[in-house]
């Protein structure tokens, strides 16, 4: 028995190094405390700590933002500012069925698909503007990466579906309009918030009064400590002259994207997580017959 005892103190040490944690010099029966890292960032609400892990600030997606939406107003000078206006949909002549009058097929299920396109392989890799909009795309390792092991059986191939259907366009302007964003979408606002803040989303946060409130709900599915982001874009009241919304839009209200989250480095669009059933269910509604 006293052998065993002696040995103890000797399996700790080894755990603790095969676990990372630095041996201790004093008695090993001695309560150490907490454990302090050198390398922790800046602590989230409830005193938490976030991974160490590269999860962005929200000047970096401000910025990111914000460059993408000069390159379109450059790709684009005359694009007109409708904010009910959606991605177009694709122009498909439908055939007459046999035998049928000429009555068209019912509508089929499942998500739009982007329309043809006449750009080759070569000028879409060499678009820089659309391979960075198609760069937010939520892969299958992004989405691995941000979600709990039950949000990806829960949500991740809806996710994954909904991120397919929205970047596979190959103009940016499709994409953009897809999303909402418009160059003349100059004021760029970001706001972040953990996993933590959007579970309690408590009175008077950043969490609360910037994101969805059926984050609340779905957030169970998202990593805890990590950081997400909600991007919010309205236009400057010399933007409103310039380009006019048609008369009896809504030009004041502003277009909020959300979540955004940093994955290996890139930027990913997660998406609105809350609302996966119902964009799911108005893009197969939108989708041309076949």
């Amino acid at each position: 028995m006293s052998r065993i005892l002696s040995r103890a103190p000797l399996a700790g040490a080894l755990l603790a190094l095969a676990l990372g944690v630095p041996a201790l010099a004093q008695d090993p029966n001695k309560d150490p405390g907490p454990y302090k890292d050198p390398d922790q960032t800046k602590p989230f609400k409830h005193g938490l700590k976030p991974f160490k892990r590269d999860q962005g600030t929200s000047a970096d997606l401000a910025k990111h933002v914000k460059g993408i939406l000069a390159a379109l107003g450059k790709r684009y000078p005359n694009w007109p500012y409708d904010p009910a206006k959606g991605a177009p949909a694709p122009k498909v002549k439908t055939p007459p069925k046999a035998g049928g009058g000429g009555l068209k097929p019912p509508t089929p299920k499942g998500p739009k698909r982007p329309a043809p396109t006449t750009r080759t392989a070569e000028e879409i890799a060499k678009d820089t503007l659309l391979q960075t909009l198609r760069g937010w795309t939520p892969s299958k390792e992004a989405l691995v990466d941000v979600l709990t092991n039950e949000g990806i059986l829960s949500i991740g191939k809806k996710i994954y579906k909904q991120g397919k259907r929205t970047f596979e366009h190959d103009e940016p302007r499709a994409i953009a309009d897809a999303l909402g964003l418009h160059p003349s979408l100059t004021e760029v606002k970001v706001f972040t918030a953990s996993t933590e803040d959007l579970l309690t989303m408590e009175l008077e946060t950043v969490s609360a009064s910037e994101f969805a409130s059926g984050l609340r709900d779905l957030a169970r599915h998202l990593k805890p400590r990590y950081r997400f982001y909600v991007v919010v874009l309205n236009r400057t009241e010399v933007e409103k002259k310039k380009r006019p919304a048609p008369a009896g839009s809504l030009d004041s209200a502003d277009l909020r994207l959300q979540l955004f989250a940093l994955s290996g480095g890139k930027w990913i669009y997660v998406g609105r997580i809350w609302r996966l059933d119902q964009d799911a269910a108005a893009a197969a509604k939108k989708a041309p017959s076949k």
